[in-house]
């Protein structure tokens, strides 16, 4: 019964219904507007695992408590050290959480483009980019789910191989997306916001490679007492860093609120400083509606005549009297 319903409302051969509206899952995601909170959402979440671990390092008395994996006499513990001393249920609750909303966020930046919601790629870079954007995303995220499960005090070579995954996934992930809007601005150069968030992304980028480079060389080197505490400092620095680029990405999905439901209204979505004005039937139908680039030019028949020419314009024809005055007849001088 309910098949037999289902087929006589769907289009044979694919799952189109036949009264052109599209299925109630896409339908719903064209109309959703808070795209934007996902990002915010990760950002909220990776800010609260890291104020929830220097809180419990503040209740245990700071420099005073030595962690297990901590080396004697430093003052300022790594992130690692403090999530791997009897919370680390929390830290791998938060650092999943988080990873789920950061790839969510990458894959709804592709779909609202795709959608037209937001500026389209009418490049294949444009979509290539975006592509590595979300597989690079993918794998830092998996790095730093696996960096929480195996902690520093118990699994230290395969802690540090995670942590450069995450560093390598999230910091490629930034630039595949850096690269993305820097293609976008050359097609939609009267949109401000993409120049604006390019030149965000390039300055992230370019403070998380400084941070990111001194780590590393910092961690090697391992001079002395000092050495780790100045490392320290800087993973701190650069993990509340990495709450920043979701600030950015949220701003990019933020557009999409505006234009959820002018679909709708205005039949289809424009970009720039004027909208079109769509007709009433395009209104009517939901249709995308794209503005004409140039007009024809004015075709006139001709009486009389066998040219095949149609764009040409004729020139006013005389009119002559004839014999009848009560008629007037148009002869052509051709």
């Amino acid at each position: 019964m309910f098949g037999r319903k289902r087929n006589a409302v769907l289009e044979k051969g694919n799952g189109t219904p036949t009264d052109g509206r599209r299925p109630w899952p896409k339908r719903m995601l064209d109309r959703f507007r808070y795209f934007w909170l996902l990002p915010l959402c990760c950002a909220a979440v990776w800010w609260g695992v890291l104020v929830a671990l220097m809180s419990i390092w503040a209740a245990q008395g700071y420099g005073n408590h030595v962690y297990p994996d901590q080396t004697a006499g430093t003052r300022v513990p790594y992130i690692s050290d403090i999530a791997a001393s009897g919370i680390k249920p929390l830290f791998i609750a938060g650092d999943a959480t988080q990873g789920v909303f950061y790839i969510l966020a990458f894959s709804a930046e592709r779909y609202l483009r795709h959608r037209g919601r937001l500026e389209r790629n009418h490049r294949v870079a444009e979509k290539v980019m975006s592509g590595l954007a979300i597989w690079w995303c993918f794998f830092g995220q998996v790095g730093l789910l696996m960096l929480s499960i195996f902690d520093t005090y118990r699994n230290h070579r395969g802690h540090m191989i995670n942590v450069g995954l995450f560093i390598i996934g999230v910091g490629l992930s930034a630039f595949f997306s850096f690269m993305e809007f820097f293609m976008l601005r050359k097609s939609y150069r009267e949109v401000n916001w993409l120049r604006f968030s390019y030149l965000l992304k390039a300055g992230w980028l370019i403070v998380a490679i400084g941070l990111a480079v001194a780590f590393i060389c910092l961690l090697n080197r391992d001079n002395g007492i000092e050495d780790e505490n100045n490392d320290a400092i800087i993973e701190w620095t650069l993990a509340y860093w990495y709450g920043f680029m979701l600030l950015i990405l949220a701003c990019d999905l933020y557009p999409a609120s505006k234009r959820s439901q002018q679909r709708e209204h205005n039949g289809g979505y424009f970009f720039g400083t004027a909208a079109p004005v769509p007709s009433d039937d395009v209104e009517a139908s939901g249709a995308d509606y794209v503005a004409p680039t140039s007009l024809a030019p004015p075709v006139a028949e001709r009486q009389g005549s066998t040219s095949t020419d149609e764009t040409r314009v004729s020139p006013p024809l005389p009119t002559t009297t004839t014999k009848n005055p009560t008629s007037t007849t148009l002869s052509s001088n051709f």
